[in-house]
C-alpha cells in the first residue's frame, strides 16, 4: 500500500462551524480522545468562544496564524 501521509501526528486543530454551539459536546469528546493519545489539540479562538466549554479540554486557544504554523492536520467540525 502507498503512503500518502507518513509524518506522525502530533498536533492537531479543531476547528468549529461559526455560531453553532451544538458543536460543544463533539469537540470536548474529540480534545478528550486526542489528548488521551498524548496528542496536542489547538482550538481555534472562534471556535473556543462558540463553544466555551472546549476550551479547559483543549491544549490552547490560538489565532489561524498559530494553526497554520503548528497544527499536522485539522479536523473541522
Amino acid at each position: 500500500m502507498d503512503k500518502v501521509y507518513d509524518k506522525a501526528v502530533k498536533t492537531v486543530a479543531l476547528i468549529g462551524k461559526p455560531r453553532s454551539v451544538e458543536i460543544a459536546e463533539p469537540l470536548v469528546a474529540l480534545c478528550d480522545c486526542l489528548r488521551e493519545r498524548g496528542i496536542r489539540v489547538l482550538l481555534e479562538a472562534g471556535t473556543a468562544e462558540t463553544a466555551p466549554e472546549a476550551s479547559g479540554h483543549a491544549g490552547a486557544v490560538v489565532t489561524y496564524d498559530t494553526l497554520c504554523a503548528e497544527a499536522d492536520v485539522a479536523i473541522v467540525v
